[in-house]
C-alpha cells in the first residue's frame, strides 16, 4: 500500500476509532509519565519487600520464590516496578485480545470486517484502570496468568483438533498450575471452568476431549512440579500450607470474612445496581410501548432506556460514599454490570451464522465468549477487599467481550445502543481513571501533578514537599540514633513504604498491618530477631499487640527518638481504612545510644 493509499483508509476509520486511539495514548502517557511521581508508603512498599527478599513473602505466594533461584536475584526499586506492572497489563491483554480475535472473526462476521484494531482499542479502555497500588503484585501477577490461560483457551477453540489442540490445552493447564501459587482460589474455579469447557467443546469428539482434557491436566500438573522442585519437595511445601492456613484465619482472610466484606462494604454497589436495571427495564418498557409501530422501536427504546439508567446511577453514586469507594468506581462498576449480560443476551438474540460457515451453531460463537466475561470474578475471588475497588484491575476482559457484541449488535441494527454503550464506557472509564491517576493516585497524600521535587532517598522518584520533609526527617533521626542501611525497622502500621524509602528492611515479613496484633506477633516471631528493631508507630500500641510479642519489651527496650507530623494520615484512612495517626513516632533500641 503507497502513502497516498495508506492515508486514505486511515482517513476512512470512523471518527470514533481516532478518539478511542487518542484515549488510550493519553491514558498510557500518564502513567508511563507519572510512573516516577509519588511515593506509596502503603502496598507498594508490600510488593517492592515482596519481589527483592522473597523468601519472606507470605506462604504460598510462591511465585515471588522463583527470583530466588535467579543467580543474581534481580533487585528492583519503586519505578522499575510500576513500570513492570504496566508492561506486564498490557502484554497480558494484548495476548487474550489476540487469540479471541483470531477465534471471533470466523464466527461474528461484524469482528471479521472491523479488523483487529477497533476490537483492541475497545478493550483497551478496561486497561491501566487498577486503582490500587501501581506496582506488580499478586493481583498484576493473577492477571497475567489468567489472560494467559484465557489465551490459550482460545486458540483451543480456534483450532480444536490435532497437535496444536493439545499444546494449546496443556500450555493453558501449565498456566493454571501456576495460579495454584500466585493466588490458588482463583486457580482452583478457573480449571473447573476449563474443564467445563474441554466436556462441553464442540467439534472435538469425544477421544479428542479426552486427550484435550488429560493434555491440560499434564500442563497443570508440570507447573505444580516446577514449584515442588523449587522448593526442596513436598515436605516444605506442606509447612508452608500449614503456614498460610495460620496466617489466614488470624488476618482475616477465611471464606467468612470474605464474603461478609463483599455484603457490608461493597453493598453501595448492589444497591445501585438494583436501581440500576429497575430503571432501565421501566423506562425501556414505556419507551418501547411509546414506539410501537417503527421497525427501529427496540433499538431506539435500549438507548433511551440506557441513557436514564446511567442517569439514575449517577445520583445513587453521589448519595453512596464508603472508605476508597469513589462515585466513579460504583458508576464503572454498575455500568460493567449491566451491559455486560444485556449485550450478550441481545448478540445471542439476533446473531446470524456468518457467510463462511453457515452451518455454525449460535452457541458456539455466543457461549465462549463467557470465559472473559467471568475471568474477573475469578481473578477477584479470594481477596477481602470489595469487589467495587477491585474490578477496575481486572476488567479489560470484559470490555474485549464488549468490543466484539458492540460489533455485532450494530451490525444486526442496534447502532444506537451500540453508539451509546461505547459512549458511556468512554466517558465512565475516562473520569475513574482521571479521578484515581491523576487527582486521588492511590497511597498519595496529593494529586500526581504536585510531586515534583526530587530527594536524595527516593533518586528514582520525585513527591510533593510535604513528603521530602517527611521522609528526610525520619531518615535523620534514625541515622543519628545509630540506624545503618539494612537495619531491621518494624512499621506496625502499614507504612512498608517508608521503611524502603529510609534504607531499612522490614523483618520477617514484608508488612505489618494496623489493628491486626495476631498477624503481626506472627510475623514477629517468624523473623527471629537477635536485638530489637527500630520502631515506627502511627497509633499507640495495641493492648493487644503489648501481649504477644515475644521478641522484645515495648517500650522498656526503647527511646522515643522523634515524633513527626504525618502528611500520609487522609491518605492511609480514605485508601486503607487505617486509625488516625497524625503522627509518626521513630523509637530505636536502648542499646543503640
Amino acid at each position: 500500500m503507497n502513502a497516498d493509499a495508506a492515508r486514505a483508509a486511515f482517513a476512512s476509520r470512523p471518527a470514533w476509532i481516532l478518539l478511542l486511539a487518542l484515549l488510550f495514548a493519553a491514558k498510557l502517557g500518564v502513567m508511563l509519565l507519572g510512573a516516577n511521581r509519588g511515593l506509596d508508603v502503603g502496598d507498594d512498599g508490600v510488593f517492592l519487600f515482596s519481589l527483592n527478599e522473597p523468601a519472606l513473602s507470605p506462604p504460598l505466594f510462591e511465585f515471588y520464590k522463583l527470583l530466588g533461584h535467579l543467580d543474581p536475584p534481580p533487585r528492583f526499586d519503586f519505578l522499575d516496578i510500576r513500570l513492570l506492572r504496566i508492561a506486564a497489563e498490557l502484554a497480558a491483554t494484548l495476548a487474550l485480545a489476540l487469540a479471541a480475535f483470531g477465534w471471533a472473526r470466523a464466527r461474528f462476521a461484524s469482528v471479521a470486517a472491523s479488523g483487529f484494531a477497533p476490537i483492541l482499542l475497545v478493550a483497551l479502555l478496561g486497561s491501566l484502570l487498577g486503582v490500587g497500588a501501581r506496582g506488580f503484585g499478586y493481583n498484576d501477577a493473577t492477571n497475567v496468568v489468567l489472560f494467559a490461560a484465557g489465551a490459550c483457551l482460545f486458540r483451543l477453540l480456534a483450532e480444536p483438533r490435532g497437535a496444536r489442540a493439545l499444546a494449546w490445552s496443556a500450555a493453558a493447564g501449565f498456566a493454571i498450575g501456576f495460579q495454584l501459587f500466585v493466588k490458588f482460589p482463583s486457580a482452583l474455579l478457573l480449571l473447573g471452568v476449563a474443564g467445563c469447557g474441554v466436556a462441553w467443546l464442540p467439534g472435538a469428539g469425544w477421544r479428542g476431549r479426552a486427550a484435550i482434557g488429560a493434555a491440560l491436566l499434564a500442563g497443570a500438573a508440570a507447573a505444580i512440579g516446577l514449584f515442588v522442585l523449587s522448593n526442596g519437595g513436598v515436605a516444605p511445601l506442606v509447612a508452608k500450607w500449614r503456614d498460610a492456613q495460620q496466617l489466614n484465619r488470624i488476618a482475616g482472610y477465611g471464606v467468612r470474612e470474605i464474603l461478609a466484606v463483599y455484603y457490608h462494604h461493597d453493598n453501595g454497589s448492589h444497591v445501585n445496581g438494583l436501581r440500576l436495571w429497575a430503571s432501565v427495564a421501566a423506562v425501556f418498557a414505556a419507551a418501547r410501548w411509546w414506539l410501537r409501530g417503527r421497525p427501529d422501536a427496540g433499538d431506539r427504546a435500549l438507548a433511551v432506556a440506557l441513557a436514564v439508567g446511567a442517569a439514575v446511577l449517577a445520583w445513587g453514586s453521589w448519595t453512596y460514599h464508603a472508605v476508597n469507594v469513589h462515585p466513579t468506581l460504583v458508576f464503572l462498576f454498575c455500568l460493567v454490570v449491566l451491559l455486560a449480560p444485556l449485550s450478550w443476551a441481545l448478540a445471542f438474540r439476533v446473531w446470524r451464522a456468518p457467510p463462511a460457515d453457515p452451518s455454525l451453531r449460535r452457541d458456539a460463537a455466543l457461549v465462549p465468549l463467557l470465559l472473559p466475561m467471568a475471568l474477573p470474578v475469578i481473578a477477584i475471588l479470594g481477596t477481602n477487599v470489595a469487589l467495587t475497588l477491585k474490578l477496575p484491575g481486572h476488567v479489560a476482559p470484559v470490555f474485549l467481550v464488549l468490543a466484539i457484541l458492540l460489533s455485532e449488535l450494530a451490525r444486526a441494527g442496534y447502532r444506537r445502543f451500540a453508539a451509546t454503550s461505547l459512549g458511556l464506557l468512554a466517558v465512565a472509564t475516562s473520569a475513574a481513571f482521571v479521578e484515581h491517576h491523576v487527582l486521588r493516585p492511590y497511597g498519595l497524600p496529593s494529586a500526581l501533578y504536585e510531586q515534583t521535587l526530587a530527594t536524595p532517598l527516593l533518586p528514582e522518584l520525585r513527591v510533593d514537599a510535604a513528603t521530602k520533609d517527611f521522609v528526610e526527617d525520619v531518615h535523620r533521626h534514625l541515622v543519628e540514633a545509630g540506624f545503618e542501611p539494612g537495619d531491621p525497622v518494624i512499621a506496625l502500621d502499614f507504612m512498608p513504604g517508608l521503611v524502603a524509602a529510609v534504607g531499612g528492611r522490614s523483618p520477617g515479613f514484608p508488612f505489618y498491618a494496623f489493628d491486626k496484633a495476631a498477624q503481626n506477633c506472627w510475623a514477629i516471631e517468624r523473623a527471629a530477631l537477635e536485638e530489637p528493631p527500630f520502631l515506627l508507630l502511627g497509633q499507640d500500641m495495641l493492648l493487644a499487640q503489648h501481649a504477644c510479642i515475644r521478641a522484645f519489651a515495648f517500650p522498656e527496650q526503647f527511646r522515643l527518638v522523634a515524633a513527626l507530623r504525618n502528611p500520609y494520615e487522609a491518605a492511609i484512612r480514605y485508601f486503607f481504612g487505617g486509625p488516625p495517626m497524625p503522627y509518626v513516632r521513630v523509637f530505636a533500641p536502648v542499646a543503640r545510644r
